[in-house]
């Protein structure tokens, strides 16, 4: 039996005029991939990528999307998703957040990027750092025995 290795990327869109777009779906974003390989890479990028590519996850209001791909091909992939300009004709700019093995990683680090997303909407983010700093020093100072 054969197991296919197969690598994530979780990609964060930024959309150029800052508007929200519920209507862009898991389909717009795999068609904007494959054209920008198609484009950039010819045949033999498409022949490389379009059998194991896919797009496990977006979600539209935090414009992030986990994609998925062979392990050998993941560069070419990450190559391609950098040459992405437009998605249903809107200016775009895609950038590659984190990479991993599986699925489950990327998963957690989905979660993680959208509660430091709630958070920073809220003004919250340096009140985080310094309660986790705090909770750092108490476990250092229970660990040196007093």
């Amino acid at each position: 039996m054969v197991r296919f290795k197969n690598r994530y990327l979780v990609c964060e869109v930024l959309w150029e005029d800052k508007k929200y777009d519920p209507s862009v779906k898991n389909k717009d974003f795999y068609d904007a991939l494959r054209e920008s390989i198609g484009t950039n890479f010819g045949d033999w990028g498409t022949g490389l990528l379009m059998n194991s590519l896919s797009v496990k996850y977006w979600n539209p209001a935090t414009n992030i999307g986990i994609v998925r791909c062979l392990r050998d091909e993941f560069r070419l992939l990450w190559a391609g998703i950098t040459f992405i300009s437009h998605i249903r004709g809107r200016k775009v700019r895609i950038k590659v957040v984190y990479t991993a093995g599986t699925v489950r990683s990327c998963q957690k680090q989905v979660v993680r990027g959208i509660r430091m997303w709630a958070l920073a909407s809220q003004g919250q983010i340096e009140k985080l750092r310094k309660q986790e700093r705090a909770e750092g020093m108490v476990k250092e100072v229970q660990g040196m025995g007093f």
